[in-house]
């Protein structure tokens, strides 16, 4: 197997560090989604625990699926433009 070469690396590492920060927003929104939802269970269990507080908590959660979706979004085209990135790299078929 081949070795990449040292601009290519240079290119991808480019891509996830500077363009992306290593997808670091969309795993902060996904805990930020996780985290919503324990806590509504958790509020849910407790008999203390009021209508407008609970009502109040889920529509929260749209709001955070909402944010997890659009750094889904940079995900996913961060992922594109590594595939573009590796597939330019590619030395061309003889």
């Amino acid at each position: 197997m081949a070795a990449l070469p040292r601009d290519v690396r240079a290119k991808l590492v480019s891509i996830l560090k500077d363009d992306y920060e290593d997808c670091s927003f969309f795993l902060a929104a996904s805990r930020m989604l996780t985290g919503k939802i324990e806590d509504i269970s958790a509020a849910v269990q407790n008999s203390e625990t009021d209508f407008e507080n609970l009502r109040d908590s889920i529509g929260e959660i749209g709001l955070l699926i909402s944010n997890a979706e659009k750094r889904l979004e940079e995900v996913e085209e961060c992922y594109t433009k590594l595939v573009d990135a590796l597939a330019e790299s590619l030395p061309p078929k003889t």
